[in-house]
């Protein structure tokens, strides 16, 4: 039973024997209402604070889950970096290693045109010499030996 309504039965029960006049039974119903306000006003109150607990609570809730999702875009973020590191350094390395390679490309260039320019000089220059010719003979480097010398004295 509420407060409001042992009021009225303890007013009630003064003002049937007599002892209480009209005005202070205005009074007290004038309390009654005040009273009656004050707890609905609580339990308004009361209502609210509970909405807003649970409201509470559940933000509580989303603060954690934005808390572990943020930690987990933290580290997927930290893994990219790392990725991304590793793919610039392996790209500097790539690059390196072609511009090393067009440099042993262009040493086996050079040394190939060297050696065929070597071969060629060295073929130029290995000629057997040409053996002066008798009597307006034509010889052949490939004929000049010492058998052809022999015929040519005799004859």
């Amino acid at each position: 039973m509420s407060i409001s309504k042992q009021l009225e039965e303890i007013v009630n029960d003064v003002a049937r024997s007599g002892a209480l006049t009209p005005a202070a039974i205005k009074q007290f119903d004038q309390m009654r209402k005040d009273l009656d306000e004050a707890q609905a006003k609580a339990e308004r109150d009361t209502r609210e604070i509970d909405s807003l607990r649970k409201t509470e609570t559940i933000l509580r809730g989303t603060i954690k889950d934005q808390e572990i999702r943020i930690k987990e875009v933290a580290a997927e973020r930290n893994d990219l970096l790392n990725r991304e590191r590793a793919f610039a350094e392996g790209a500097i390395h790539l690059q390196h290693e072609r511009e090393r390679r067009q440099e042993l490309r262009s040493i086996l260039g050079d040394m190939f045109r060297n050696t065929v320019f070597r071969e060629e000089i060295t073929k130029s220059t290995m000629m057997p010499p040409r053996a002066p010719s008798y009597q307006g003979e034509v010889v052949h480097p490939t004929q000049h030996s010492h058998t052809d010398t022999t015929k040519r004295t005799q004859e």
